[in-house]
């Protein structure tokens, strides 16, 4: 019974106060309670009020001009900003060998430490071509894995240290049996100037000055061009290989009866060394036109019969691609010109082999010291004092480079304003830019274009 009574006032006490019993009150009266301003286009309290990292960008999404109003730094909001975006890149150590990672917007950038570089500083720039060749013999060929890859010129193979090159025929290009030149040569007391780099020229029908006897069998790729017309030599080249020889283009004559001697020294007397060929084509470069300009893409090849049999004072000279001719060759410092040219302008001629040691002239320097076109396939050499020089008789001869004990044909002489003349230097054909020329005519040359 006392139930009832207890309910009975707590009903008549709801009815006479209005009591409700709702748990949600409306929108507008809680957001008079609970209200929380935005920073970002909230008006004038926007750059007065402090931002808050947690609440605007945190708690809700935020966007970059609220990010620079909170960190008032463009360097701390691009860095949040890179992670809070897409997250963060650089989770996963993507830089290799010690790099610092740096996150970007769906990229990231890697700082490579010293010696390293790539996307991901995965490479090693000691292992790669750029730096001492990679490490290679001769010929040096980038790989994003292994950083370089090493290759050797036909006549050599790699060895098992997959760098350094060693024969496998019995006569490879370029290498010396009989003696070695003479590396240590003191240059023409040429001491470059600026420390720049040199390059090599030569005279009108050249010569050598200031040089000296070489050995016999030392410079195995020089040969003697004979006048059967006047009986006399006029010019040199190299031997290429069996079949070919190079030479300057202005040295052949129309109609010129021509004799090729491999294996001489010493033109006053027979030594049994030298081999007499004839000439059965003359190939000249198919831009070459003497009326034109007699030394622009001057060189030719001479195709031998019989062919040449290799010994120790007769191998032919290596070639080169472009790429290793002009970064690492013509970068090497000096290069050895050969010939029975004149001793000096207008004076008597050796009888003897002579040999210079020359530097590599660098190229506004060669353009500067003559009125005459430099054209971009040649190139000068010689020094600037005047004493060392290509002079008459020398044209078509080699202008070679040693490289680890190969000797590569850089240049053919060409022309050059006097012999060994002060402030004038020698200028070359650069064969680097007939490499391909010369290996379709001496390696593939079609047989029904023969004479």
């Amino acid at each position: 019974m006392a139930n009832i009574y207890v309910f009975i006032i707590v009903y008549l006490l709801g009815q006479v106060f209005d009591v409700k019993g709702e748990v949600f009150i409306p929108r507008r009266s809680a957001d008079s309670i609970l209200h929380r301003s935005k920073r970002y286009n909230s008006g004038l309290l926007e750059e007065i009020l402090q931002g808050n990292l947690e609440r605007e960008c945190i708690e809700e999404s935020c966007t970059l001009e609220e990010a620079r109003e909170i960190f008032e730094n463009f360097e701390q909001t691009n860095k949040f900003w890179n992670q809070y975006v897409d997250g963060d890149q650089c989770q996963s150590n993507l830089c290799l060998n010690n790099g610092s990672c740096e996150d970007g917007i769906n990229s990231y950038t890697c700082w490579c430490t010293s010696g390293f570089k790539g996307k991901n500083c995965e490479i090693d720039v000691s292992k790669m071509c750029s730096y001492e060749n990679g490490g290679c013999g001769q010929f040096c060929n980038n790989d994003l894995v292994q950083g370089s890859i090493c290759s050797c010129v036909h006549g050599y193979k790699l060895a098992e240290d997959a760098k350094s090159c060693e024969p496998e025929v019995p006569y490879p290009c370029g290498k010396v049996i009989r003696h070695s030149l003479d590396t240590n040569t003191n240059v023409a007391s040429a001491t470059l100037e600026n420390n720049k780099e040199i390059v090599p020229i030569v005279n009108k029908d050249t010569r050598i000055v200031g040089g000296h006897d070489s050995f016999p069998g030392e410079i195995p790729w020089q040969v003697h061009l004979i006048s059967n017309n006047f009986k006399c030599g006029f010019c040199g080249g190299s031997i290429i290989n069996e079949n070919w020889v190079v030479t300057a283009a202005h040295c052949l004559r129309p109609n010129e009866n021509i004799t090729v001697v491999v294996g001489e020294f010493e033109t006053e007397k027979e030594e049994g060394t030298e081999k007499y060929h004839d000439v059965i084509n003359v190939i000249k470069f198919p831009k070459y036109n003497a009326s034109e300009n007699k030394y622009n893409h001057d060189i030719a090849l001479l195709q031998l019969k019989p062919p040449i049999e290799f010994n120790d004072y007769a191998l032919p000279i290596c070639l080169a691609d472009s790429a290793f001719t002009e970064d690492v060759l013509m970068k090497s410092g000096t290069a050895t010109v050969s010939g029975w040219g004149r001793l000096a302008s207008g004076g008597p001629q050796p009888y003897k082999l002579q040999k210079v040691e020359l530097p590599y002239v660098e190229r506004t320097q060669c353009m500067s010291s003559s009125k005459v076109m430099v054209h971009h396939n040649m190139f000068c050499s010689g020094v600037r004092e005047g004493s060392k020089d290509a002079c008459q008789g020398d044209s078509g001869g080699p202008h070679a480079t040693n490289f680890n004990g190969i000797w590569f044909l850089t240049g053919i002489v060409s022309w050059g304003e006097g012999c060994a003349a002060e402030g004038k230097y020698g200028v070359y054909t650069k064969v680097s830019r007939y490499y391909k020329w010369i290996n379709h005519v001496t390696r593939g040359f079609p047989a029904h274009h023969l004479k």
